[in-house]
């Protein structure tokens, strides 16, 4: 198969995402999407779990710069310096989703669920520009890092805007969140990596799609573990492991000896 035949193939399923997204009329936020399980307060805290659980994030996020400071100056680590911006977004997002969910979950609602989302969109945005570096070529995912961004954040943005107006509209968020969850396993299936240990990123998605499990059984989960930990608790430790899987990913991977054309 031509590169041209699957570079066209990733275009044309893309497009029918775009177009499939937006056949459906506007999506507003439900207003139940705030009733989390897991309502109990500790040492002041409210919302306990779903608050401090995010804690992972922060910690991964951390961790996450903190190694790539020590393999920045490794020339087998990238093929552009530029690509270093995708690492630090995404663990640089992945701090900031801990500390906007926090904020989120301290007072859930619509107004507090803005901070929340809009970091979690430059790290789903981040990670796809990884995966595009990875497959399709350095330039491709660093010139596609800007604009995944600005749409990533825009998405949320007109999100909040359209709430506000009282005719909330969540399908372009929506997009954002979900369309690179089926591009990733399609560019890992029609294009050679051009990194080692890039099976990571196979890794994250299968436990964020784990994790979103856990999140649309709140209830269940914290009625089945006697009000011990709820589903959304989960989500966050789940998710936050998730992205852990991108550091040893970026301390261990190497450029290949000969680079894919494609």
């Amino acid at each position: 198969m031509s590169h041209k035949l699957r570079v066209g193939i990733l275009l044309a399923v893309t497009v029918f995402g775009v177009l499939a997204v937006f056949s459906f009329p506007p999506v507003p936020q439900d207003p139940d999407y705030h009733n989390f399980a897991d309502t109990y307060s500790l040492l002041g805290i409210p919302n306990f779990g779903d608050v401090t659980s995010n804690l992972v994030f922060v910690a991964v996020g951390l961790m996450g710069l903190a190694v790539l400071t020590r393999v920045s100056g490794r020339q087998e680590v990238f093929y552009l310096p530029q690509e270093k911006w995708m690492f630090v977004l995404t663990f640089g997002g992945t701090i900031f989703i801990g500390f906007g969910s926090m904020y989120y979950h301290w007072s859930p609602d619509d107004a507090n669920l803005l901070w929340d989302r809009l970091p979690m969109t430059v790290v789903f945005v981040s990670v796809f520009a990884l995966v595009l570096a990875d497959r399709l070529g350095p330039q491709v995912g660093v010139a596609a890092l800007g604009p995944l961004v600005f749409v990533g954040l825009t998405s949320v943005l007109y999100w909040d805007h359209t709430e506000r107006l009282g005719q909330g509209d969540l399908r372009p968020y929506v997009l954002v969140q979900f369309l690179p969850m089926i591009l990733i396993p399609l560019l890992f299936f029609l294009f050679p990596p051009r990194y080692s240990g890039s099976v990571a990123f196979v890794s994250v998605l299968a436990w964020y799609v784990v994790a979103k499990v856990f999140e649309h059984f709140d209830a269940w989960i914290y009625s089945g573990t006697a009000e011990i930990v709820s589903g959304h608790t989960l989500k966050h430790i789940i998710s936050g492991a998730a992205l852990f899987f991108l550091v040893p990913y970026l301390q261990n991977r190497k450029r290949l000896k000969e680079a894919p054309a494609g």
